[in-house]
């Protein structure tokens, strides 16, 4: 009975321990303010109804923002914190303790989210003021197409040209692979003794991804592996000098291909003779990086492909021997023929990862074909009959032939006598009694006619 209790009173415990810390609902109703964007500070009701993620009392709210804009959240107490988050709930900026601002700089079109919570204890107020401040910090970005260098002028954005930021954006299509080397020179202000200088710059990739780079002796520079194909955004920001209204810098922005090096022992588009052989060369971007450090990338050179032949490299080089193609049947003497070469990305990480793999056209060259084959005439067989009956051959009638004269024998055998074997004729019998008849017939008539005379 008193483990029965006591299994009873565990049960109790476990299921009242989550009564004692239950958390408020993080998720807060935004309403949307974007109507109220502007320099006017307004107020807003408040109170303990909703809590974020600390469990403080807060309340949400959202705008409608567009690529370029600069939107900044002052509030009048420093009891208020301010916390501004993309439409994913991702924080893209926080005011620090002790300050009333906070600010982003738009980078995609769409909706940002803003959290005020209080954290200065009971009680809780009933309002809360603040400002949110939209105003175009980029403009529409300037297309342009690579290779593109020239010197840019970047404006002060305040309007009373005091000390204060500038930006300037830019967007260009690439295709994927390769490398992107952009950079800006150092920047020349209106007047040399201004505290000028650049904040940063920027790569927004077509999925959003980003790189950015800080100022290295005057100077910005992003050296990034062209990954995606698409529109990219470069993004510069800096500060100019009180009084200063703009200062120039040199842009030089390219896309450098994967296949750095290509050399051939024959010209591009020259006829290649059968049994000759053909050497190449190739070397991919960074592929000389003999100290690389985390993060860096090349392209490497693995293999190649043409008129039927595969191979790889052997310290960037290969040979390879080329064979006549088979006639197709036309009249054509030379075929031309892409040489490929198989390209692999990789990332440095420890030792070279694989991350990518692509082909690309190396040159284009003319092979040849053998003679035409000389055609077989072709020979029918005619396909089988029915035997068709031949006609009967009946003798044509002629003059009847005279009898031979009989001829007499000098020596006859005589026929055996009182015999019964039957003695086979031969023709002559018939012949020998005609003429016998005959001159019996005759003596009858010559014995008739003397009988007359007498």
């Amino acid at each position: 009975m008193k483990r029965l209790l006591s299994v009873l009173l565990v049960v109790c415990v476990l299921l009242l321990v989550p009564a004692f810390n239950v958390k408020a609902d993080p998720s807060l109703t935004y309403v949307d303010i974007t109507d109220k964007l502007g320099s006017s500070v307004n107020t807003y009701a408040f109170d303990d109804s909703e809590t974020n993620a600390d469990g403080l009392p807060a309340k949400g709210y959202s705008v409608n923002l567009s690529y370029g804009d600069r939107l900044e959240i002052t509030v009048a107490s420093y009891d208020f914190g301010i916390t501004i988050k993309d439409n994913d709930g991702t924080v893209l900026a926080a005011n620090a303790p002790g300050e009333r601002n906070a600010f982003i700089l738009v980078e995609r079109t769409g909706i940002y989210k803003i959290e005020i919570a209080y954290s200065g204890g009971d009680p809780v107020p009933a309002e809360v003021r603040f400002r949110a401040l939209r105003n175009t910090a980029f403009g529409p970005p300037e297309s342009v197409t690579l290779p593109f260098s020239e010197t840019e002028t970047f404006h002060n954005s305040t309007p009373d040209n005091s000390e204060g930021p500038f930006y300037s954006s830019y967007q260009f299509d690439a295709e994927m692979w390769g490398a992107l080397a952009l950079s800006v020179g150092e920047m020349t202000p209106e007047f040399s003794d201004a505290a000028n200088g650049y904040t940063s710059m920027k790569l927004i990739y077509p999925s959003g991804k980003s790189v950015t780079a800080s100022e290295v002796d005057g100077k910005l520079s992003i050296l990034a592996p062209a990954t995606e194909a698409g529109i990219y955004t470069l993004r510069i920001e800096g500060t100019m000098g009180n009084g200063v209204s703009m200062a120039t810098a040199n842009l030089d922005f390219k896309r450098c291909s994967p296949l750095a090096v290509f050399n051939s022992s024959a010209a591009e588009g020259s006829i290649l003779t059968a049994g000759s052989k053909l050497n190449i060369e190739a070397a991919g971007f960074g592929e000389e990086n003999a100290a690389p450090s985390t993060g860096d990338f090349r392209y490497v050179a693995v293999g190649w492909s043409f008129n039927g032949l595969t191979g790889t490299f052997t310290d960037g080089k290969a040979e390879m021997t080329i064979d006549a193609l088979a006639n197709d049947g036309t009249d054509t003497a030379n075929v031309e023929k892409t040489l490929e070469i198989a390209m692999a990305y990789q990332v440095y990480n420890g030792t070279w990862e694989t991350k990518g793999e692509f082909s690309l056209n190396g040159a284009s060259f003319k092979v040849p074909m053998l003679p035409k084959p000389t055609p077989t005439p072709s020979v029918t067989t005619p396909e089988p009959t029915a035997a068709t009956p031949s006609p009967s051959i009946m003798p044509t009638p002629s003059a009847a032939t005279p009898l031979p004269e009989p001829t007499v024998s000098a020596a006859t055998s005589p026929a055996p006598t009182g015999s019964n074997t039957n003695i086979p004729r031969t023709g002559h019998e018939d012949s020998m009694l005609g003429a016998i008849a005959v001159l019996l017939l005759g003596g009858a008539v010559a014995g008739l006619r003397l009988r007359k005379r007498s």
